[in-house]
């Protein structure tokens, strides 16, 4: 088995699970964008981004929040944290 392919599938399930609970929706796809979501709002954005913290136990910088608004920047975002 792939490492990186699993490691990527776990953060999916990880967020998508964040996503869910934060949100309170039932679905969410891993490439979509605050634009996709109508509940990611600015309350929910700062909610999410506790989510994560907590989840990938990483902190993440208040200037790297508004850069975080899609899946796939989330994504890239938790990488650089956890491998610093």
């Amino acid at each position: 088995s792939n490492f990186m392919v699993d490691a990527d599938e776990e953060i999916n399930q990880k967020l998508k699970k964040i996503f869910l609970e934060v949100f309170e929706i039932n679905e969410v796809d891993v490439n979509s964008t605050i634009d996709d979501v109508p509940e990611w709002d600015s309350f929910g954005h700062f909610e999410l981004m506790m989510g994560i913290e907590k989840q990938f136990d990483i902190k993440i910088k208040m200037s790297d929040f508004p850069s975080m608004t899609s899946i796939p920047k989330i994504k890239t975002k938790i990488l650089e944290y956890k491998h610093e």
